[in-house]
C-alpha cells in the first residue's frame, strides 16, 4: 500500500514539474504536453488505487 501511495506522490511532483517548466521556463514540444496529460491520468488512478487500498482496511 505504501508504494502505490509513495509512487502517486512521486507521479505528482513529476508532472508538477514539468508542468512549472512549461509554464515559466521553456516551451516544451507538443509530445511533452501529450504525455504530461497521460501522467495526469495515471495520477488519478493511482490515487484512487490508494484510497480504495485505505478503505479496505
Amino acid at each position: 500500500m505504501k508504494k502505490v501511495q509513495l509512487a502517486s506522490f512521486l507521479l505528482l511532483v513529476l508532472t508538477l514539474l514539468v508542468m512549472a517548466v512549461n509554464r515559466f521556463a521553456a516551451v516544451l514540444p507538443d509530445w511533452a504536453v501529450r504525455t504530461v496529460g497521460v501522467m495526469l491520468l495515471s495520477l488519478a488512478a493511482a490515487s484512487c488505487c490508494a484510497v480504495k487500498g485505505c478503505m479496505k482496511k
